[in-house]
């Protein structure tokens, strides 16, 4: 309290913030901008996983044939025949025909709309109920296709529409659906999706008037649309930015991730067709991609505008995503059907089918750099709060340089207060209120171009004139206390933006923060443009720059013309951030108010009375309360000597049996926090030593198992807990933990003996029953190899065995010095937890294959398989397979070029251990396989 109460320290702390406050502000600007360039690389990022199990894609059993596939393809031309003839409109007769022809339900929904200038539209939908056979339409899930006439510039759905009718037909004789599946065809782009969503959840807008739905299915859990131009497609675009850059959970994105990999479709997300290409070798190479990636995601949730008709899906709490084929060469056909998309989304439908609940785990929040990592908001909000810090140190430079007492003859005037300085505060919202709301009606009575030029003149014009009305009635103290409440005021108003829309905040923050920390410059030009360049950073300008930068960035034309057809695509976002935009536009003119006066003579007056204020507050501190004595205690404890016992009572540890004590209490209670042990779990414990994690251990778990291998340490042991009621839920294994018969346990902690490291995580890892996760403390490298990725310098069999079984997390570094006695390496701590269930191979051949791979993991596989002994042995093993299976041997067998013939037909001659992730082994050792190769 000694800072708040003692006006010396107070003093001290006002002077060292006015001598450094531009050195942190800038240091502050530079970390977190560079924390938020890196948060895109691998050691940030994060691998993608299944939170909700009943979605995992492994059971669905694929039932679309090619007889489905020819449904399509017939539906498919039937559609471009109608397009071709010379009076071509949205077919709402011929799709309300099919489908019910397919014995659904079809309804055809009717809709009118009103877009300024360009008087009233009339649009309709068709859509179709698939009723659930093993329940009575209390859930359901829709696959939606907008229709697009030939004449479109983006891309054509009449491959999307065949399809669905494909779905359709192969769906209507399956019993095992236990949600409705709702077809949806629209037309008019987004106003025809908004507008049946709206009229499904019976919502009135003020846009679209529409007719109530004549029938509807069950609350609707998922929603899928399908923009396929037609058959031989080269890859699927993912396209999940929402509205206001709202994303779907990332479970409904990983689940198609996979179905899709299965059928060897390749996904990208965000357009970005660099991630079809191998994975850069070269570090550099590697980031830009994911950075590229990445901005764009961001750059498109900062414009708040849709990237497909999902967006409106997910405002109603419906997690959904577009997913729209394209091709690499329009000339050139690729291998993707409608059999693989007819598969894939079949797979989709099914899986969301076992879905007993909303989608409620995963993550809602997060950045996508590539398809298979993702950046949690655990992890990209701090470098925003770290970028917007500036401010707030600029803002108590100004506080106390307002509140100095100047002398009562100065022009300045005295101290300012919060009361002077609100009205002016009061007064710009209300200018920024008046200016927005000449802009929104503007909006609805004139044509969208004129409307965005009328509301940005309006507002742009009331904001430069309020610091010439300000300037005119305040002090320079007054100046400086509306300067910083003003800086406040936009920090504050930058974090609830996060909130809305964090990649429009952290845009903004990136443009406004070092315009609004700047030193005012003496120069009027130099401070209208400097004013000019701070109102620009506004979130509505903001987004208006974005998505024209997003027009240049796609290649796409883009005029204020383009709003007209996409009103609704901006309406909510601006109506979102309303009053982001009245706090923030408005106080970055006030922010200038004072800048119009004669900064010069504003900074003589102050240094001039600086020295005066210092003495006067010197003076009163020391006729204050007596001074704080320097010799008192803080009164806590040093409890580095308590962290068990050791050398001190005549132990000498055995360094044969890895014996190396953890003495830090801080480190030993981030092992037990990271455990996340509960009161029910049974915790198994390796080398307990002294008892200086098992103490903390027993104190969280229903049970301890301890296994020891020194009885010296666990007379230690027994004699620590005697006597207490931690003794009770202790027992003691004596022996050798890799040779002793490990009991059932949940949680497994461990500061293992470094040379049992690999055999004793194995051996945990065939462990049965499975456990729910264990704790290790490990050697650094042989931690770095348990979580190294393809590429990596320690990437090896270790690696690739160990991630087949489980998820393997580092956790923490912890240094030698924390052991009695220091040993000779650094230390991590790993978390693993086992899949369940493990992957369903033969884990023989599995082995065998990876050790061949991993004998000199940097050459191709090509020449790996090329040695004399392993050529022997695959033909060996090749001629016995045969036997086994009553398999005719080649008379001409040459088992090398076999070899060499599958690697070439599966393009993994080339590749190279070091680099292949484990889906990529997998598909080795299937193929090897299914060729008659074997490794066992």
């Amino acid at each position: 309290m000694g800072l708040l109460t003692d006006p010396g320290k107070s003093e001290q702390m006002a002077k060292l913030l006015a001598k450094n406050y531009a050195k942190l502000s800038a240091l502050a600007y530079i970390v977190g901008l560079c924390w938020t360039f890196a948060i895109v690389d691998d050691h940030f990022t994060l691998r993608t996983y299944f939170s909700e199990n009943a979605l995992l894609p492994g059971l669905v059993e694929p039932a679309f044939t090619s007889t489905d596939e020819a449904f399509a393809k017939m539906q498919y031309k039937l559609l471009i025949d109608l397009q071709r003839k010379p009076d071509s409109h949205f077919p709402v007769d011929f799709l309300h025909d099919a489908f019910r022809k397919l014995g659904l339900e079809a309804y055809v929904h009717s809709y009118n709309y009103t877009l300024p200038g360009d008087g009233h539209k009339h649009g309709k939908s068709v859509y179709a109920i698939l009723r659930a056979s093993r329940a009575n339409s209390q859930e359901s899930m829709v696959l939606a296709a907008p229709y697009r006439s030939s004449k479109t510039e983006k891309v054509r759905t009449e491959g999307g529409i065949a399809l669905l009718l494909a779905l359709a037909h192969q769906f209507r004789f399956k019993h095992y659906w236990a949600k409705d599946i709702i077809f949806l065809v629209t037309e008019n782009e987004h106003i025809g999706a908004k507008a049946w969503v709206e009229a499904y959840h019976g919502i009135d807008s003020s846009v679209v008037a529409s007719e109530p739905l004549k029938d509807r299915a069950g609350a609707i859990q998922a929603a899928i649309t399908a923009e396929i131009p037609g058959p031989n497609l080269d890859y699927v675009d993912a396209r999940i930015v929402g509205i206001n850059g709202q994303m779907p959970n990332l479970d409904l994105l990983n689940l198609v991730r996979l179905l899709c990999s299965q059928q060897q479709i390749p996904l990208v997300i965000q357009g970005n067709s660099q991630l079809l290409e191998r994975t850069p070798q070269n570090m550099m190479g590697h980031y830009l991609r994911d950075l590229q990636t990445a901005s764009a995601m961001v750059t498109s949730a900062a414009s708040g505008q849709l990237e497909g008709n999902h967006g409106f899906f997910q405002q109603f709490n419906i997690q959904s995503l577009t997913l729209r084929g394209l091709k690499k060469d329009a000339n050139r056909n690729g291998r993707i059907g409608f059999l693989d998309l007819g598969i894939a989304f079949e797979g989709i439908c099914r899986s969301l089918n076992n879905l007993l609940e909303r989608f409620h785990q995963s993550f809602f929040f997060y950045i996508m750099p590539a398809t298979q990592r993702f950046v949690s908001i655990g992890l990209y909000m701090p470098p925003l709060g770290i970028l917007v810090l500036p401010l707030v140190l600029t803002a108590l430079h100004l506080w106390s340089k307002g509140s100095f007492p100047v002398g009562e003859g100065n022009a300045a005037g005295g101290s300012s207060t919060v009361g002077t300085v609100l009205p002016w505060i009061v007064l710009s919202h209300a200018i920024g209120l008046g200016a927005f709301t000449v802009g929104l009606s503007a909006l609805s009575t004139l044509p969208d171009t004129a409307a965005m030029m009328v509301g940005l003149g309006a507002t742009l014009a009331v904001a430069f004139s309020t610091p010439v009305l300000t300037s005119r009635f305040l002090r320079e103290a007054d100046a400086n206390l509306l300067h910083s409440l003003t800086l406040i005021e936009l920090a504050v108003g930058l974090y609830a933006l996060s909130m809305l829309n964090f990649s429009l905040a952290l845009i903004v923050a990136m443009i406004a923060v070092p315009v609004a920390i700047l030193q005012v410059p003496t120069n009027r030009t130099l401070r209208t443009l400097l004013g000019g360049l701070l109102l620009v950073t506004c979130p509505t300008l903001v987004m208006l720059g974005v998505k024209v930068w997003e027009g240049l960035r796609t290649g796409a034309v883009f005029s204020l013309n383009d709003l007209d057809k996409v009103k609704d695509e901006w309406l909510l976002p601006l109506s979102d951030l309303f009053m982001h935009t009245v706090v923030l536009l408005n106080p970055f003119s006030v922010l200038r108010s004072s800048d119009l006066q004669s900064s010069a003579t504003k900074e003589a007056l102050y240094y001039r009375d600086m020295p005066k204020v210092i003495t006067a507050k010197r003076k009163e501190g020391r006729l204050g309360a007596k001074p704080y004595s320097t010799s008192s205690t803080s009164g806590v404890s040093n409890d580095s000597s308590s962290s068990g016992t050791g050398s001190g009572q005549g132990i000498q540890f055995n360094r044969d049996f890895g014996q190396h004590i953890l003495k830090n209490p801080l480190v030993l209670n981030a092992i037990v926090d990271k455990a996340n042990i509960r009161p029910s779990d049974v915790v198994l414990e390796v080398g307990p030593g002294t008892g200086n994690l098992t103490v903390r251990l027993l104190e969280k778990a229903s049970r301890v198992i301890a296994c020891e291998i020194d009885p010296r340490l666990i007379a230690e042991l027994q004699k620590r807990v005697q006597g207490s009621p931690l003794a009770s839920k202790l027992h003691i294994i004596q022996g050798d933990v890799l040779k002793a018969d490990l009991p059932y346990f949940d949680v497994c902690v461990a500061n293992l003996p470094y040379q049992i490291s690999s055999p004793f995580v194995f051996k945990l890892l065939l462990h049965r029953p499975l456990f729910r996760s264990a704790v290790l403390m490990f050697q650094r490298e042989f931690a770095q190899r348990l979580v190294a990725q393809p590429s990596d310098k320690l990437y090896c069999r270790l690696s690739i065995n160990t991630q087949l079984l489980s998820k393997v997390e580092h956790l923490m570094k912890i240094g030698k010095n924390n052991f009695r006695p220091p040993p000779k390496v650094e230390s991590s701590v790993v978390r693993i937890e086992p899949k369940n269930p493990p992957p369903a191979i033969n884990y023989k051949e599995w082995d065998g294959l990876v050790r061949i791979a991993f004998v000199r993991k940097n050459k191709t596989l090509s020449a790996g398989f090329k040695t004399t002994s392993m050529m022997e042995m695959l033909d060996k093993n090749y001629r016995t397979h045969c036997s086994l299976t009553n398999t005719v041997i080649e008379p001409d067998l040459d088992i090398k070029k076999k070899v060499e013939a599958i690697l070439e037909k599966y393009d993994f001659g080339k590749m190279r251990a070091r680099t292949m992730d484990l889906d990529e082994f997998l598909k080795l050792l299937h193929v090897m396989n299914t060729e008659g190769i074997h490794f066992a």
